[in-house]
């Protein structure tokens, strides 16, 4: 679950929730924390738009290595 993909270059546990699996999250909200999200949510937003974009980015270079390797034999 912590393996780096080398194909998108994260961790499945950081594309599913936006964090490192080092991270430690609270066990229960703390109303300034929650507050600071609903003022921050558009920030948030650009950030995980962000990762999918690098994803993307990542898997299409993975894509066209495979490409390039299965027209190499």
């Amino acid at each position: 679950m912590n393996t780096v993909n080398t194909s998108v270059g994260y961790s499945p546990f950081q594309l599913r929730f936006s964090q490192s699996l080092y991270t430690i999250l609270p066990i229960l909200p703390d109303a300034k924390l929650m507050t600071l999200y609903e003022l921050n949510a558009r920030s948030l937003i650009q950030h995980l738009e962000s990762y999918v974009h690098n994803e993307q980015d990542n898997l299409l270079v993975a894509k066209v290595r495979q490409a390039a390797s299965a027209n190499a034999k």
